[in-house]
Formats: structure tokens, C-alpha cells, sequence
């Protein structure tokens, strides 16, 4: 049989290159996008804290507590999409990338719900002076509160019992206590001792704004059930608990330095060696604030002495790991091992997403591992050969660009927690550190090793020369003209953008990652774009604000408002006056905008004088100290009830007046204390048979 030869047609090579195409037989290049995130190879890990802590953040932010089965439904259902983008999405980029988004932010989400309602509920607290007893968990040294004075000291007291009649037979509270005892008492109980004393004692107060700290959420977490100070001295009631040896060692170490160094100097040597920061006072405080060397006050003998406690452990961990990067150039000790740390953290306690320490930390050490990684080559051809003014213009530069790197990373988040700006931080560590790294620290750990022979004081002395220049340091700095510049509070989206902006700038690689500015700039910018409240009225109605474009007029107060009125001027970065005459004598007509309210800051007749006809004429609100009894008809109205139920309230002027409660701003949550409700009895232990 004769075979025919196969013949092929004549076909340009443009032709069949053009018709391969058509049919995706040749891969097109990828897009920008695509390779940029190709780029990141394993550096892709590093964001799985951030989804988790944005999955912590997202149960925060919700303005009411889910129940346990829809967290249970809700982690599960997100969790399982999570698991399917994985294995239907295994060989795809971004439904790969969106399941392990999933699974991070149902994990954050999951967790800490799952951490919130493990807390013990807020005990009854007695409202009057009463006998408890309890075992001493820790005792700190406070500043004297007027210069003539001695320091104080405040107990941790755990286990505590009150005896009242409505308490009896109750069993021990699962929470502790803060108690200030009186500056007369010689008896300084040990850790461990079982002591009785009389006592006031006060929950954890609201936020004294709507938006403003939570120190009720603080405390839910922390496991604190409220504080106090004492009335009477204290008094043994039984035989000392054992407790750990840290915490023995760590009190011996913090009276063992009060008793060579003198006042401050003690106080910041006590802090160093032993953790014990209460004997700061507040002068002290400012000063190291204003010149950017606060994070001085923190160091590896704090950690081991406070019992190796979460926060000490994760600055520690991170300071470590970023010296350890510097001084070895080794890139195994990268941003990688950062984020296993920080998610490690984040999983075993989710809520400190929130913590302002766990912030900055984290802020410095990314800043530091990320401007060392993209500065690397510069600072290795500075050195050249190593000669020695090579070696000593290295030095300097690393040292100015540590200082400058951590502080430009943490000043966003510092100004949004505390306030305040510190232009001059780079030229106060320029000094600062080195002092502490080569003489500080190590002389006060050769204190340490020698407190057993009881041959300590010579090096305490030694250390606290260092220290004492380091004080005139942080004073001359915080002198300078425009050290310490107090800003508006920052609004929570504010800071978000503030941390997203940030990890972006240093996780992700390539040039795009200076679109991470853009956000920055945003959250640091809504300090000032914020709406401000133009009127604050306390949670319990005992202090009232009204905001003008340079002041903050404050109505009559008393000293029990100090701590509300301190955050009002912090959260409007103004100074405080007066109210007018007439507001301070009862009513007065204030105008906010367009809007006109009636003001009564200080009422005697406890509601019982109405306002007039003309006085309630054009008014769109009516706040009063007292009962508003409906002075004002057909009016809006906020008054010492309406506080009772709602707490603090902040109006804002517009178009019309937004009215925001406290309530309405956190909405129902597990540490926001329902109407009336005051914690939960203390129920009697059950009798033996």
C-alpha cells in the first residue's frame, strides 16, 4: 500500500505564535501586583499577628458582647472558609493568601472573646469604711504626695474578705486590690503576710469622656477589683503564706536601694533592678517623658524580678532580638522572628493588641530591624577597612539612626496614648543609652550579685552617679523650648491607621512600601481632623466643660475630680478656666455654634428652682447637676440621672447637637456595668456538714 507523504501547510511563524496565544498556551507575564506579592516570599509570615491582632481588635470595637454561640458559630464559620480558600485555592495566589486571612482573624477574634469571659465577674464593693482582710500579694513604693513628706506605699491584697453583715461568711474575692496606706504607718507588711485594716474602697472608674481610657476594661482583664486607701494601720491577723522567691527578692532589692540612694535616684534604680516604678513621682516622670528617654526604665532585672510577667517578657524578647541582629548581622534574627513572637503573645493573651506597651515595643523593634535591614550597605561602606575613625563614625551613625528609628516609629503611638510630642528624644538618647548600656545597668546587675554578701552599696552608689547624670540630662532636655508639646487625643481609627501604615512601611518589601507613609500620615493628621466635643459632662455630673477655641471652662469642682479633669485637658490639649460668674451662681446661657444651651453646674435646691420662660427661650439642651425635673419643656436634657444611667456624656456642635453617652459609645460589653447593677454579691461559703 503506497502512503501518501503528510504534507504541512506554509504558516507565517507570526501567525502560529499569535494563534498559541489565543489559546494561553504561552504564560502572560504577571501583573504588578501579583509580583509584588511573589516578591515577599517568606517575609508573608510576618503579617499573621497583624490579622490576628485586627481579629482581637474587631471584637473590641463591636458595640455588643456576642453570645457564646455566636462567637462559637462565628470563629467556626469563619475559620471553615478560612480552610476551604486553602484547599480550593491551594495552587492560586489570593484565595490562598485570603484563608490564612480567615483563619488569623478568627483566631484573634476567638481568642480573646474566649479570654473576656474567662475573667472572674467584678465583685460588691462595700461603699463605706469597713475591716477586710487579706494576704499581701506585693508591696511598692509610692512618691510622697507633698515635699515634706515621706514616701507611700501601696499593697496588692489578694483573697480578701470584708466584715460587714451583709459579707459575712463570704468567700474570698477571686480579684485583687490596690490599697494606698496611711504615710504614719511603721508596720510595712511582707509579701505573703495576712493582714486586717479599715479601709474605702472604689471600683474601677468609667471613662471620664465618651471615647476616653477604659479603665473598666483594664481592670476586667487584669483581674482587679477596684482600689482604696487605708483609714487605720494595718495589723497581722495570721501566719505569712509562702510566697515566690521573685517577689521575695524582688521587695528586698526595691527597700535594699531605697536604703543607699537617696529619693528619685532610688526610685529609678528600683525601677531598673527590680521593677518597681510607683516610687517615681510625677515630676520625675515628665522630665524623662519630655526628653524621650522614658524607655530607660525598663531592663532584663525587671523582668526576672517581676516574676517574668507577659509584658516584661515580650519587651525583653524583642530588645533581644534586635541587639542580637545589630551586633551579629545575622539575618536568621530578622523580622520572621519578630512576628513568631509577637503572634505567640498575641495568642496566649490577645487583649494586649491594646496595650500601650506591647505598641510601642513592637513599633521600635519593627522600626529598628526594618532601617537596619534597608541601611545595611550604607552603614558597611561607612566602615570600610575598619579603621579606627572608620570604626568610631559607624559607631555614631548606628547609635544617632537606633535613637532615630525607634523614636520616629513610636512617637505616633506615644503622642496618641499619652498626649504630648518630644521633638528633642535624638539628642537625649545620643547620651542617654550608651551611659546605661556601659555603665548603668551593668553596675546595678553587679549590685545585684553582691546584695546576697551585703556588699551592694558601693556599686549602688556607683550606679546611682550614672543615673544621677542621667537625670540632669533628662531635666536640661526637657527645659528646651518646645520639648514637650501636649495634642488632642487621637481617635481609635486614627491609631489604627497609625499601626497599619506602619507595618506595611516595614513587613513588606520593595518600594511600594512607601505607600505605608500614606496612612501614617492620615492617623497622625486625624489628631487634628477629629470632631472635639464641645461640652464634657462628668459621670456624675459633678464637673462640667465647655470648650472654647483656646481654653477649656470648667465649671466648680472639687478635688475628687482632679483625675476627670486631667484627661479632659489632655484629650483637647488646653489650658482651664473658669466658667462665667453667672454659670458658677446657677443658670447660665452658653452658646455652642449655632446652638445655645442652658448650663446649671452647681444647683442647691437639688432641682427644686425651675428655669424661667426666658431662660429656656431658643435652648436646644438643658444640662444640669441636679434633677432637670423637666425645667425646660419639649427640651433635650442631660442631669445627674441621666449620667447615673449612662455615665459621662461629650455633645458636639454642628448642624444640630450630637448628644453621645458613655453607654451608647461602648456599648453593652462584659466590663461596662449594667444600669444599677454594682458587681456581683459576695456570696457566703457553703457550710460544711
Amino acid at each position: 500500500m503506497k502512503t501518501e507523504p503528510l504534507s504541512v501547510p506554509d504558516l507565517d511563524p507570526r501567525e502560529l505564535l499569535d494563534s498559541v496565544e489565543d489559546f494561553d498556551l504561552v504564560p502572560k507575564p504577571p501583573s504588578a501586583v501579583i509580583r509584588s506579592v511573589l516578591d515577599q516570599g517568606r517575609q508573608m509570615i510576618c503579617w499573621l499577628p497583624v490579622a490576628v491582632g485586627l481579629g482581637a481588635v474587631f471584637y473590641l470595637a463591636l458595640p455588643f458582647e456576642p453570645s457564646i454561640v455566636s462567637v462559637v458559630f462565628g470563629t467556626f464559620l469563619m475559620g471553615l472558609s478560612g480552610a476551604a480558600c486553602l484547599r480550593w485555592g491551594w495552587q492560586r495566589l489570593f484565595p490562598c493568601l485570603l484563608g490564612f486571612t480567615l483563619l488569623a482573624l478568627a483566631s484573634g477574634f476567638g481568642d480573646l472573646a474566649f479570654q473576656a469571659r474567662s475573667q472572674p465577674p467584678m465583685p460588691v464593693l462595700p461603699t463605706h469604711a469597713t475591716v477586710l482582710t487579706g494576704r499581701v500579694q506585693s508591696l511598692e513604693i509610692l512618691p510622697p504626695r507633698n515635699d515634706d513628706e515621706d514616701d507611700g506605699h501601696r499593697i496588692t491584697l489578694a483573697d480578701a474578705v470584708f466584715d460587714t453583715p451583709v459579707d459575712a461568711g463570704m468567700a474570698p474575692l477571686r480579684r485583687t486590690l490596690h490599697l494606698r496606706l496611711r504615710d504614719d504607718d511603721d508596720l510595712l507588711p511582707e509579701p505573703g503576710s495576712t493582714i486586717s485594716l479599715r479601709a474605702m474602697l472604689r471600683p474601677p472608674p468609667p471613662p471620664s469622656w465618651p471615647g476616653g481610657r477604659d479603665l473598666q476594661r483594664e481592670a476586667w482583664f487584669s483581674g482587679l477589683a477596684g482600689s482604696g486607701y487605708a483609714l487605720g494601720p494595718v495589723s497581722l491577723s495570721g501566719a505569712a503564706v509562702r510566697v515566690s522567691w521573685i517577689e521575695s527578692l524582688r521587695e528586698s532589692v526595691a527597700f535594699r536601694t531605697a536604703a543607699v540612694l537617696p529619693d528619685q535616684t532610688a526610685a529609678i534604680a528600683a525601677t531598673l533592678l527590680a521593677g518597681e516604678a510607683g516610687g517615681i513621682d510625677q515630676q520625675t516622670r515628665e522630665a524623662f517623658s519630655a526628653s524621650g528617654l522614658a524607655h530607660l526604665l525598663a531592663g532584663a532585672g525587671y523582668v526576672l524580678l517581676t516574676g517574668a510577667h507577659l509584658p516584661s517578657l515580650r519587651a525583653l524578647g524583642m530588645a533581644s532580638l534586635v541587639t542580637l541582629a545589630i551586633v551579629t548581622g545575622r539575618r536568621v534574627l530578622s523580622m520572621r522572628s519578630l512576628s513568631i513572637v509577637a503572634l505567640l503573645i498575641l495568642l496566649v493573651s490577645p487583649v494586649s493588641v491594646v496595650d500601650v506597651s506591647f505598641q510601642m515595643s513592637f513599633a521600635a523593634v519593627m522600626g529598628l530591624i526594618a532601617g537596619y535591614g534597608a541601611l545595611r550597605e550604607p552603614l558597611m561602606r561607612l566602615r570600610g577597612e575598619g579603621q579606627w575613625y572608620r570604626v568610631a563614625a559607624s559607631y555614631g551613625a548606628a547609635l544617632t539612626l537606633t535613637s532615630l528609628l525607634a523614636g520616629l516609629a513610636t512617637l505616633p503611638v506615644s503622642m496618641a496614648h499619652f498626649g504630648a510630642f518630644q521633638p528633642w528624644f535624638v539628642l537625649a538618647n545620643l547620651a542617654a543609652v550608651p551611659l546605661a548600656a556601659v555603665w548603668i545597668m551593668p553596675v546595678g546587675l553587679l549590685a545585684l550579685v553582691a546584695m546576697p554578701f551585703h556588699a551592694e552599696a558601693p556599686f549602688l552608689k556607683l550606679m546611682g552617679v550614672g543615673i544621677r547624670i542621667v537625670q540632669a540630662l533628662a531635666e536640661r532636655v526637657a527645659a528646651f523650648p518646645m520639648a514637650h508639646q501636649s495634642v488632642p487625643a487621637m481617635p481609635g481609627w486614627g491609631l489604627l491607621l497609625v499601626m497599619l501604615g506602619l507595618c506595611f512601611l516595614c513587613l513588606w518589601k520593595g518600594r511600594i512600601a512607601l505607600a505605608g507613609l500614606l496612612p501614617v500620615v492620615i492617623g497622625v493628621a486625624s489628631i487634628w481632623l477629629a470632631p472635639k466635643p464641645d461640652i464634657f459632662v462628668s459621670a456624675d455630673a459633678g464637673l462640667m466643660a465647655v470648650r472654647r477655641p483656646d481654653v477649656l471652662l470648667v465649671g466648680p469642682h472639687s478635688g475628687l475630680e482632679r483625675r476627670t479633669l486631667e484627661d479632659w485637658k489632655q484629650a483637647l490639649a488646653l489650658p482651664v478656666a473658669p466658667l462665667p460668674p453667672d454659670c458658677l451662681a446657677g443658670l447660665c446661657r452658653i452658646s455652642i455654634g449655632a446652638q445655645t444651651v442652658l448650663l446649671r453646674p452647681h444647683d442647691l435646691s437639688d432641682g427644686a428652682h425651675l428655669p424661667t420662660a426666658q431662660q429656656c427661650d431658643g435652648v436646644s439642651l438643658f444640662i444640669s447637676a441636679s434633677p432637670a425635673r423637666k425645667g425646660c419643656a419639649d427640651v433635650p436634657f442631660i442631669d445627674r440621672f441621666s449620667v447615673w444611667r449612662d455615665g459621662a456624656y461629650a455633645v458636639f456642635a454642628g448642624h444640630s447637637l450630637t448628644i453621645v453617652s458613655d453607654r451608647s459609645w461602648r456599648g453593652n460589653r462584659l466590663w461596662v456595668p449594667p444600669v444599677g447593677w454594682h458587681g456581683m454579691p459576695n456570696l457566703p461559703l457553703a457550710q460544711s456538714e
